[in-house]
């Protein structure tokens, strides 16, 4: 339970970071070992929160 629950705070601060944009924070949490493809405490990715992947459409978006 202890090593999840670190593995999911490393998650949530990377995807904090890379939501954020902030690329400096990014690189220190990567350098510091933080998984690259660990998710954060709602399942996504880095990638997925900075994508906007489960972002709501747009209003203009035809469905």
């Amino acid at each position: 339970f202890l090593i999840r629950a670190a593995c999911s705070r490393s998650g949530d601060r990377l995807c904090s970071a890379a939501a954020r944009g902030d690329g400096e924070e990014v690189r220190k949490l990567l350098d510091a070992g933080a998984d690259p493809n660990g998710t954060n405490s709602f399942g996504r990715t880095p990638l997925q929160v900075r994508s906007g992947l489960f972002s709501e459409p747009s209003p203009s978006c035809k469905y």
